[in-house]
């Protein structure tokens, strides 16, 4: 039972019952005026129903659009401290019984498709250890370190940052468990190429791409070849298991968050992709958050935005910044936006905001 099942009292259920009832009554292309009469005086009796013919709504198109390709096969190979459960899994678990039920009669053969899916993934996970090759790299604070991966990919590693590879005879899979990491990636059209990072993941054969992980912001970009960039749809701020998938080309990139999902696809300046290789960073309407997750890669003392001023993290900067020194690009912050750099405590920098008096 899960826990929307628990808080469910009799009124919700029954309602929750009759919205699925309605949905189905209502896709019914035979449906008479009196019933969509009778129907539209149920959805406006109570706020309630209204509530629980959404979530019907949501769980039905949620289900019923799921497709093999939204059962990333990548997650099968991907070993991950903090995930022990695919995506179909948490899905299919996030349902309540009740919706379970009642949504049968809409997508019963993609939840036979997906009862396939969970066996076969649970099959998978036992032969990972013995048919995957797994390595981990890492980089320090303020150190770039250029890596060659056994099939020849070159990857360059940002400030403290850190992957881990799965490479099978099948696939190619990188985890980028923090930081940014820039794939010069060899073809090889038999084991297509996935960068993993959190929920985002970006596939490739062959081709050239930077890939960051910054304060919950995860950004791709194409400096050669075509990627595809997959993340998951997010509904009333909570991830779902549908993926939501763009086609980046050369010049293109991307940017995701759980509290925006997938979002447009943007034009780059080519020499701006992986700038920091360079001692170059280059932002574009990134949020302060974004901007000090970047800057504690290049700083022995940690780095924070007081807790007093959180409108401080959504704060927008745009242009270049010159410098692999975390000093300086405090201080070049401070000349965009009204911010108060505190070392009072030498454990750590506190970022706060100018007022009146300061």
């Amino acid at each position: 039972m899960t826990n929307m099942e628990k808080t469910l009292d009799t009124k919700t259920q029954r309602a929750l019952e009759e919205a699925h009832q309605w949905l189905i009554l209502m896709e019914d292309p035979e449906k008479t005026i009196e019933e969509e009469t009778r129907f539209k005086q149920w959805l406006n009796a109570d706020d309630l129903n209204a509530n629980m013919y959404d979530r019907a709504v949501t769980v039905k198109a949620a289900v019923s659009t799921l497709t093999p390709p939204d059962i990333d096969e990548d997650l099968r190979w991907m070993p991950s401290p903090t995930r022990h459960e695919n995506m179909i899994v948490r899905f299919w678990r996030s349902v309540s019984n009740t919706d379970k039920r009642l949504v049968f009669g809409g997508a019963f053969a993609t939840i036979a498709l997906l009862i396939l899916a969970i066996s076969t993934l649970q099959d998978y996970s036992s032969d990972v250890p013995q048919k995957s090759i797994v390595v981990h790299y890492e980089s320090d604070i303020g150190e770039t370190k250029t890596i060659e991966l056994i099939d020849g990919t070159v990857v360059t590693l940002g400030a403290k940052s850190a992957i881990s590879t799965a490479f099978t005879q099948e696939r190619r899979v990188v985890n980028l468990i923090e930081g940014s990491a820039y794939f010069d990636v060899v073809s090889d059209v038999t084991r297509p190429f996935s960068v993993k990072t959190d929920d985002l993941i970006a596939k490739a054969v062959g081709t050239s791409f930077d890939v960051r992980n910054s304060a919950g912001i995860y950004r791709v970009a194409v400096e050669e070849g075509r990627v595809e960039v997959g993340y998951p749809i997010i509904i009333d701020g909570k991830s779902t298991t549908i993926i939501e998938k763009q086609v980046l080309n050369v010049g293109q990139g991307i940017a995701a968050s759980q509290s925006e999902g997938l979002q447009a696809v943007t034009a780059l300046d080519i020499s701006a992709i992986a700038a920091w290789r360079e001692g170059r960073f280059v932002y574009s309407g990134a949020s302060v958050s974004e901007f000090v997750g970047d800057v504690n890669r290049y700083s022995s003392v940690p780095i924070r935005i007081s807790d007093q001023y959180p409108e401080m993290k959504t704060l927008k900067i745009s242009g270049v910044f010159l410098s692999r020194d975390a000093e300086q690009l405090l201080l070049q912050l401070t000349d965009i936006h009204p911010i108060k750099i505190d070392r009072t405590d030498p454990s750590f920098i506190m970022l706060s905001l100018k007022t009146g008096g300061n």
